[in-house]
């Protein structure tokens, strides 16, 4: 390309050059001597230009040719671009037609009557042969170099050499099709169409009439290829024999052939039994025989399409049909309307639902049958049946695109957008926008197919958790659509990408809590199909336990053994066994607890109060656990499983929108299990009358502080507001009187609740109170929790940490500096808590961490 423009430039100063001359002008009105003067001069500054001017054009066009060189070099087809003097040019020509023969159009008259250079070029590509001059096409020694590549050349070969049968049977060698470009002559001769005819049986098109009447020519042709019958006279087409080979080879000759054979018994069998479709060109008499039908169908479906109306209303024929391939009921007639019929049809073809009769497609029992076999036969229900769940469901774990066609609230349905995405990950693309937004669902999908990524909201697509989930699954292909910064991050992608990798290995450097992030983000994709498989269990279930593991090394046997590795979470340490235990407590215990009308979110409250050893006896024997726990008195699991079970008669009887975690921290504090044990067989609504009216009974005070949500949680200040569970912290350490303890009178709680500003004002000013440093936890929480999450940590983690720290120099300071102070603070929380146990991480990073680049 740049070659081209050096030509074309060179040509144009040559051009200019040419016409830039300098005329004398006029020296009228000045004294003789000075004229003569003036024009000697000017004379031989003219002479001067001109001799500069021919040096300039001779440079120019030096330059022009060596530039015509380098492109005809480069791209032959750029001679054409070249100005005509080059064209004839035989050295540039030359070097065109070495490049690509096809140049040879674009030479000069002159050059392409010159053997040597046509030699070139046809010796590249024997198309090249078409722009050589007659002489040249004439030359028996280039035209068999043409043939030599393909036969096709005889086309641009003279007449006289497409006479020679020397010739032509070079070019049959190559290609049968070049009989078309030899003399009539030589069509007509048995010899040479046989030769063409064994290269390639569709020649016999060419050849003379004479031989396409040839009985003994044509029979052995239409046994290779029933195709040709359409080249053979008309006689031959009658002789039943040739008909009977070409059926045979090729079922669609009948078409070819004279309604008497159309109409003959075995000649159509044979057609429809190669391609059911040619009953087509049956007669009328015969697409209404039973058996030639059914032979038709057999080979193809379609063939039902060209069948009497009566055989396609024949119940017998069409329901052998569907039976065998569903796409039939589509040219059944009115038989699309039976039950049996469309049932067995969609049970083979799921989409041949699509032919079935509007009644059918209302009908529920056909469209499950139809879903089940492809989902995607969904489409053609009706819309009533789009937005059973059942329905989607089954659909869209049969094929998860079918998930496009379900109803809209279908759409928005957890469970079933999972189940889509489980068969499916490019169902996401079809997942509203909020669900998408949700990680475990964008990780379900990319966990299914990496790529399926594309499809996720860009901040997901830099969610370290879910890239490394794509990563994982797509490998190279699904790095393509993770953000820009982690595609930047060469660590990160060489750790997403390493089938096994080391810990920390690529990450060294990295903080312990963002490593361990990584790590089990990576062991997903190997534990978490055993997890599910084996225990029925969620990965988020298992993650308590997985946190644990130390140190991060020992997660490196989770790539290279995850069988060895799940089945020894059991027997590591009580803490990580315990927490191993209580996640596979569920599929155990849950479908016995229904006995007790006890919640699951209840009985995990319940279980952190039961040892190992009894957590054994859980997986063991679920039954006689929970005997045992309804038969305790006294103690803490007494007492939460009793209030488990108070929650079905209690709940409907608080304010609607009381949460169930409150009205369970008021039944904490009904001091026996005895007095709960009565409530639950007396009856709630005693109960719930003592909370309100008890004085000064425990559970009543507590019930009123819980009861001040409604009041006090829209005054929470801060942006974001605190949990109502931090803030009630700090309330439960008030005291109800004003001479206990530590606090003047102004500190009780009902003065705080009455001076809510000024209570707040309080815990800036004596940040040695409890409740001080409590208060600063609950304004940072929010803040810090979800960049917590990004680092690898969570609140409750750090919390021994932030405990540590200053309430004024350290909490209250970060609070006060706003988004730098927060950033400061988290770099110190980055590390998490020590663990002695994994020596591989320092207790601070290696200089700072952009943290939101995780």
């Amino acid at each position: 390309f740049g070659s081209s423009h050096r030509v074309r430039g060179c040509a144009s100063r040559v051009v200019e050059s040419a016409r830039s001359k300098c005329p004398l002008r006029d020296a009228s009105g000045a004294s003789g001597i000075c004229c003569s003067l003036l024009l000697a001069r000017a004379a031989g500054q003219e002479e001067g230009r001109r001799a500069e001017m021919s040096d300039q054009e001779g440079q120019d066009a030096v330059e022009l040719r060596r530039a015509a060189l380098d492109a005809v070099a480069a791209d032959g087809r750029t001679l054409r671009d070249v100005p005509e003097a080059l064209r004839g040019d035989r050295e540039v020509v030359g070097a065109a037609v070495a490049q690509t023969g096809v140049a040879l159009q674009f030479a000069s008259e002159a050059l392409k009557d010159d053997r040597d250079i046509v030699l070139a070029a046809v010796s590249q590509t024997w198309v090249a042969l078409e722009y050589a001059s007659e002489t040249q096409r004439a030359d028996s020694e280039l035209v068999l170099i043409a043939l030599a590549q393909s036969g096709l050349a005889l086309k641009d070969a003279s007449d006289e050499l497409r006479a020679d049968e020397g010739i032509v049977r070079k070019a049959l060698q190559n290609d049968g099709m070049a009989l078309s470009y030899a003399s009539e002559a030589l069509r007509a001769k048995v010899d040479v169409v046989v030769k063409a005819c064994d290269k390639d049986p569709q020649a016999l098109q060419f050849a003379s009439e004479e031989l396409r009447d040839n009985l003994e020519l044509v029979c052995p042709l239409v046994r290779e290829d029933g195709t040709v019958l359409r080249f053979a006279s008309e006689a031959i087409r009658k002789n039943r024999d040739v008909v009977l080979d070409a059926c045979t080879t090729y079922g669609l000759a009948l078409c070819w052939v004279p309604e008497k054979l159309r109409d003959d018994l075995e000649v159509v069998t044979k057609a429809v039994e190669q391609c059911g479709i040619a009953l087509a060109y049956a007669s009328a008499r015969l697409q209404n025989d039973d058996r030639v039908v059914r032979v038709a169908a057999r080979q193809d479906a379609q063939a039902l399409e060209y069948a009497s109306l009566a055989l396609r209303n024949d119940h017998e024929l069409v329901l052998d049909i569907v039976d065998r391939d569903g796409r039939g009921l589509k040219w059944a007639a009115d038989l699309r309307d039976n039950d049996e019929i469309v049932i067995m049809a969609v049970k083979d073809c799921g989409t041949a639902l699509a032919e079935a009769s509007v009644r059918l497609r209302e009908d529920r029992k056909a469209v499950l049958t139809a879903v089940r076999q492809d989902g995607r036969a969904l489409l053609f229900a009706c819309s009533e049946l789009r937005a059973d769940k059942e329905v989607v469901l089954e659909a869209v774990r049969q094929h998860g695109a079918a998930l496009a066609h379900a109803s809209e609230e279908q759409l928005h349905d957890h469970k079933i957008c999972r189940a889509a995405l489980a068969q499916d990950g490019t169902a996401l693309a079809f997942v509203p926008e909020e669900l998408r937004h949700d990680r475990e669902t964008v990780i379900a999908a990319v966990t299914q197919r990496g790529t399926a990524l594309q499809y996720a909201p860009y901040d997901l697509r830099g969610d370290t958790e879910a890239a490394l989930a794509a990563i994982n699954q797509g490998g190279e292909e699904a790095v393509e659509f993770v953000s820009l910064d982690l595609k930047r991050d060469n660590a990160f992608v060489e750790f997403a990408l390493a089938q096994n990798p080391k810990i920390p290995g690529a990450l060294e450097g990295l903080p312990r809590p963002l490593v361990r992030k990584f790590a089990l983000a990576k062991a997903r994709r190997f534990l978490e199909p055993i997890i599910k498989e084996e225990h029925d269990i969620g990965w988020l279930e298992a993650l308590p336990a997985l946190r644990m593991i130390s140190p991060l090394s020992e997660l490196e046997s989770a790539f290279t053994d995850p069988e060895g590795f799940v089945e020894g979470l059991a027997s590591r340490p009580e803490r990580i066994a315990q927490a191993w235990a209580l996640a596979r407590a569920r599929p155990a215990l849950q479908p016995k607890i229904d006995k007790y009308g006890i919640a699951w979110d209840d009985m995990l409250v319940v279980l952190k109060f039961v040892s190992l050893k009894d957590l054994g006896t859980a997986l063991e024997d679920p039954g006689k656990f929970l005997e045992e726990l309804a038969a305790k008195r006294v103690g803490p699991i007494a007492k939460w499983f009793l209030i488990a079970q108070l929650r079905p008669g209690l709940e409907p009887l608080m304010p609607a929108s009381f949460p169930w975690t409150d009205t369970a921290r008021v039944l904490d504090a009904i001091e026996t299990t005895k007095e709960l044990k009565d409530f639950l067989e007396g009856g709630c609504d005693l109960l719930f009358w003592k909370l309100q009216n008890g004085g000064e009974w425990p559970a009543t005070k507590t019930y009123a502080k819980v009861m001040m949500r409604l009041k006090l949680e829209p005054q929470l200040p801060g942006e974001p507001r605190p949990h109502w569970d931090d803030f009630f912290l700090v309330l439960q350490e008030l005291h109800e009187e004003g001479d206990e303890g530590d606090y003047e009178e102004e500190d009780t709680l009902k003065w705080a609740i009455a001076n809510l500003k000024s209570f707040f004002q309080r815990q800036r000013m004596d940040p040695h109170l409890r409740t001080a440093k409590l208060w600063a936890f609950a304004l940072l929480r929010p803040l810090l929790e979800v960049e917590l999450e990004r680092q690898g940590n969570t609140f409750e983690e750090i919390l021994p940490m932030l405990e540590e720290m200053d309430t004024m120099r350290d909490l209250q300071a970060a609070l006060d500096a706003g988004d730098k102070g927060i950033a400061a603070l988290l770099e110190r929380v980055s590390v998490g808590p020590v663990d002695s146990e994994d020596p591989n991480f320092p207790t601070s990073p290696k200089g700072p961490i952009a943290w939101e680049h995780w």
